[in-house]
């Protein structure tokens, strides 16, 4: 025990039990102890007198001690209680208490205990003095800049578990979220009506004379969200193809249907005509459609041609759920046409559905895509496109500017072009469109024939896009590698990221103030 340690317990005792010292005996006490620092700082006056400057800056001992005590040992003190102190004037005191020389007792204590020590603690209590005036502002900058560094870092991981948390409870509350409808419904939009010549008669019950056909018309089921966003989004489908490509995946995941439904998008699915639920087509099919008859026998064909896999099987690292099953359900999803397939009349029943529930998005997936394209021509009620790998039917160019079609290893799967009018050209400039193709595209032309026409469209689509832009337009085209998003096949919306996707176009559609209420 020395007089300094028993100070202490005392005071900590008095604190302790709230004892209050008398006045007579407190105020001389506080006297004395206001003289400590005079009193330090005579002592240290008197051992400068004493010392050998030489000997203390030559004293490699003593530099390296002066370092340990006055800046190491400080700040890992400072930062092992920096998180439990706050309170700054508190933290002065701890800085204070830790980063201060070595005490004047030191070498008093040396002189009466131990002479020899005497010259060795007076170098360092004199060195740490000096030391002190750079050390102590010092150490305290080095702390707030290493604990502002540490608890960034904390942040940042916060922020990222936070993020990663936020994003699996999003995703499990995508998945587990109960649809609150307003309404749902379907009804038949556009068509046309022919009558058979002749006369109906019950002696003749079956035949077709006298009677009319109602076709050409597309199908639309839709469902209305409670507290709907301003803007729903219509899903045209494309070839081979119906409303189902935007229902549930081949793995029974929530489709576009049902994410954007949860986004609060109203979501009106078409069967196009002569598909579909929209089969009764008013003409017979002429042939001219490589697509339109039934595709029996093609299961390799669409597989392939949809970069879903090749003859090994899905493609290693696919988005594509690969399973069995899932591979089952995509080859079931395929549908025959029943008529021949015009894009002039896809598009105005297209039209007509947005003159029916105004202004709208228009989703459209592949063979969709020129369908997507003209419907701007029919109505003004098509705020944006946004066109998920378009291609199988022919980008729209002014007439007179028109590419030559895109030459392919299979010569009828290259991306083609077709001409329209300036003035019709223009109203696709008018509005914002969004392509977006996935992966398995080469750059370079390619034996294998899927691969290689999306190559070919993709080359058309750009060209497309650069003319829509030269005309003053607003188009743009995401080539998901290009943005570091790999394994999509032909059929973004039904495989495993879709919810990405999803996200990565209402972004597109926030940044054009299309989103939202």
């Amino acid at each position: 025990m020395n007089p300094g340690i028993i100070a202490c317990v005392l005071a900590l005792i008095i604190y302790l039990t709230g004892t209050q010292i008398p006045r007579i005996i407190a105020e001389p006490i506080k006297m004395l102890g206001g003289m400590t620092a005079p009193l330090s700082m005579l002592l240290i006056g008197s051992f400068l007198a004493d010392m050998n400057w030489k000997q203390c800056f030559s004293n490699k001992k003593i530099w390296l001690y002066s370092l340990f005590k006055m800046v190491i040992i400080p700040i890992i003190i400072l930062l092992i209680m920096r998180p439990f102190v706050d309170n700054p004037i508190f933290f002065g005191v701890l800085l204070a208490a830790v980063a201060t020389p070595a005490g004047a007792g030191t070498p008093l204590l040396a002189q009466l205990l131990n002479p020899k020590a005497y010259d060795v603690s007076l170098q360092g209590a004199t060195l740490t003095t000096l030391v002190a005036i750079v050390s102590m502002p010092l150490v305290q900058y080095l702390t707030q800049l290493i604990h502002s560094i540490l608890i960034n870092e904390a942040d940042m991981i916060k922020k990222s578990l936070c993020v990663a948390l936020s994003g699996l409870i999003l995703g499990a509350a995508a998945v587990a979220a109960p649809l609150e409808l307003e309404t749902q419904g379907s009804f038949a939009i556009g068509g046309s009506v022919v009558l058979k010549q002749g006369t109906f008669s019950e002696d003749h019950f079956l035949s077709p004379e006298g009677q009319k056909v109602y076709g050409d018309h597309a199908y639309v089921f839709y469902q209305i969200p409670v507290d709907p966003n301003k803007y729903p989004i219509v899903f045209q489908h494309g070839g081979d193809q119906t409303k189902r490509t935007w229902e549930s995946t081949p793995d029974g995941r929530d489709g576009f249907q049902n994410i954007f439904l949860k986004k609060h998008y109203s979501v009106y699915l078409i069967d196009q005509p002569r598909t579909g639920e929209a089969g009764l087509s008013t003409v017979e099919d002429n042939g001219n459609n490589t697509w339109s008859g039934n595709p029996l026998y093609q299961d390799q064909t669409f597989f392939r041609l949809s970069r879903v896999g090749d003859k090994n099987g899905v493609f290693k690292n696919s988005q594509f759920p690969n399973t069995p099953e899932a591979v089952e359900a995509f080859q079931r999803s395929w549908n025959p046409y029943s008529g021949p397939l015009d894009n002039n009349v896809n598009a105005k029943s297209l039209a007509k559905l947005f003159d029916k529930i105004g202004p709208s998005i228009l989703m459209t997936h592949s063979m969709g895509g020129t369908i997507g394209w003209r419907t701007p021509f029919y109505t003004k009620n098509a705020k944006a496109i946004v066109a998920l790998e378009p291609g199988g039917t022919p980008f729209l160019f002014p007439d007179g500017q028109v590419p030559p079609q895109e030459k392919t290893r299979v010569a009828i799967l290259g991306g083609a072009a077709e001409g329209v009018s300036l003035q019709n050209f223009k109203k696709l400039t008018e509005i914002p469109i969004l392509l977006i193709y996935g992966d398995y595209i080469p750059d370079q032309p390619s034996e294998a024939a899927g691969p290689d026409k999306w190559r070919s469209e993709l080359a058309m689509a750009r060209k497309f896009v650069k003319a829509v832009n030269d005309h003053d337009g607003h188009a743009e085209l995401i080539h998901l590698p290009e943005i570091g998003i790999h394994g999509n096949s032909h059929f973004l919306m039904a495989e495993k990221n879709n919810q990405q996707l999803a996200q990565l176009i209402e972004n597109w559609l926030k940044k054009n103030n299309l989103a939202g209420k």
